[in-house]
């Protein structure tokens, strides 16, 4: 069954939440020193304007120890269907990685 990437609500990341998580690889699961997927999302204001801010990386260790050359991003609408949209392009990038391990 493959993984389902889901975030929170807006009133979660208005109020200053960062959500984050991670998807392994089945053939990962049990490897705690394997590369898995990593993500968070939290809500960045600029100019008064808020936006959810996504980012990802793939790695064995935690965000803080990553180097930030290894972690990508990107701004969705801080709305339901931004949220959506994000969800889904943390999907894909998953599948992707996911999928550069069999090729």
């Amino acid at each position: 069954m493959p993984q389902k990437i889901t975030l929170s609500t807006v009133p979660y990341f208005v109020q200053g939440n960062t959500f984050t998580g991670s998807s392994t690889p089945e053939q990962f699961v049990a490897d705690p020193f394997a590369d898995i997927f990593n993500y968070r999302a939290s809500c960045k204001n600029e100019g008064g304007v808020s936006c959810l801010y996504v980012e990802y990386y793939i790695g064995c260790k935690c965000y803080a120890l990553t180097d930030s050359e290894k972690i990508s991003s990107a701004d969705f609408d801080m709305t339901g269907e931004g949220i959506k949209e994000a969800e889904a392009f943390l999907q894909k990038k998953f599948e992707e990685y996911v999928g550069s391990l069999s090729g």
